[in-house]
């Protein structure tokens, strides 16, 4: 699943409502086509349905078709920039030459903030550079979004939910929700298979 990392919660992203819009403003179908050449589809979810294949059909079914929509929309996505006094304000995407996607990605990104009202700054640096965004939160300073591709190892969502955790590694924007922590604790802590799939 090809993802934009919100890296920065001290600012606009900071605001559930400013990613929101953001993600409204961007023709997630369109840079499918652009920056995949149409072999992808646009999602809502973090995971694929194939990671969920241990879990039963009803369970699997119930995990994908409630989700939230949010349709390619921008004069709406500007109404909520300029309900939330985050006009003008700016956000900078980290992207670098490692391939065209990056390139059409952080573009189309940049292009969508700023039909919506938002500043944006794309800052370009070396692949090197890039990859220790990973791994060191000095080099995410400055970084609002970035650019990546995620993949799970194995054939379970709980994988994907758990580095959400607050202050696990893999936590890059120190999102933090008690709830979600506690349930996805108890999910990883299950060994049923049936109760891992529908723990709450």
């Amino acid at each position: 699943v090809s993802s934009l990392v919100v890296s920065n919660l001290e600012g606009p992203l900071g605001n559930p409502e400013v990613r929101k819009a953001l993600l409204m403003a961007i023709d997630r179908d369109g840079l499918v086509q652009a920056a995949e050449a149409g072999y992808g589809t646009r999602t809502n979810s973090l995971t694929t349905e194939s990671v969920w294949t241990h879990a039963d059909k009803a369970t699997r079914e119930a995990a994908f078709k409630d989700l939230v929509d949010y349709p390619f929309d921008v004069e709406a996505a500007s109404k909520i920039i300029k309900e939330q006094g985050a006009e003008g304000k700016e956000i900078v995407i980290t992207t670098a030459p490692i391939s065209n996607t990056f390139a059409v990605i952080a573009q189309a990104t940049a292009a969508a903030a700023e039909s919506i009202g938002l500043k944006a700054t794309i800052n370009t640096v070396t692949p090197n550079a890039y990859t220790t965004l990973f791994s060191d939160p000095e080099a995410r300073k400055g970084t609002d979004l970035y650019y990546t591709s995620w993949y799970l190892s194995v054939g379970d969502p709980q994988e994907m939910f758990s580095i959400l955790r607050t202050d696990d590694f893999s936590n890059y924007g120190n999102w933090s929700n008690p709830e979600f922590d506690k349930a996805t604790t108890a999910a990883l802590s299950t060994m049923d298979q049936q109760k891992r799939f529908t723990k709450s």
